[in-house]
């Protein structure tokens, strides 16, 4: 029966059990199971001057000085359907001159900076007399804590699309209006990121 397989198929089936058999061994020897790594998010929503922000308990950051913008993180979800797919589970907040932002999320808070990518040099007219921005980000998670306290450290890649409206300047909204869509992928450090940047 075997002889009748595709060898490489059967060679790659091993490979990949071997790896299954050598993680589910790891875990059990830590006496607890795999961290829920990457973790994707979607900020999605326009962004609008903070007014009264909650205090996140962050080191010399403070939401409420008046130069820093706010918009809905939503949950993720591919399964057609579901009850909890597309709901609002936080807030993050942005300082674009620090290139600073926090994600305010039920049971932590992250701190996270830029420090990779660039605006899109040819964005694409919306059809609404603004342009879609369309990049990459790249960000190092400075703080993290609660149930993200593993993440601290690590990663947070941003595949962006950012539309610019009638009247705004990219990344200032201050200076008209901005609707984002942006997949976040939040990587555990102690490693390379799972992505390339394209910027």
């Amino acid at each position: 029966m075997l002889k009748t397989q595709n060898p490489i198929r059967l060679a790659w089936f091993g490979v990949a059990l071997a790896a299954v058999l050598a993680t589910s061994g790891q875990a059990m020897a830590q006496g607890k199971p795999a961290p829920n790594d990457p973790i994707v998010l979607l900020l999605k929503g326009n962004w609008v001057p903070v007014v009264s922000a909650p205090n996140l308990g962050l080191l010399g950051v403070n939401l409420n000085d008046g130069t820093w913008i706010v918009n809905d993180i939503h949950s993720v979800s591919s399964r057609p359907g579901s009850s909890t797919q597309n709901t609002i589970i936080g807030k993050v907040y942005a300082q674009v001159t620090s290139a600073l932002i926090a994600y305010d999320l039920p049971g932590g808070v992250m701190l996270m900076q830029f420090t990779a990518g660039a605006w899109d040099m040819n964005p694409v007219p919306d059809g609404h007399g603004g342009l879609y921005y369309q990049e990459t980000w790249d960000l190092t998670i400075l703080v993290a804590n609660g149930v993200y306290s593993e993440y601290q450290g690590g990663h947070n890649h941003m595949v962006d699309r950012y539309d610019s409206l009638a009247g705004g300047t990219p990344g200032n909204p201050a200076n008209g209006p901005a609707y984002e869509s942006c997949y976040c992928i939040l990587s555990i450090g102690g490693g390379l990121p799972l992505w390339w940047t394209s910027n």
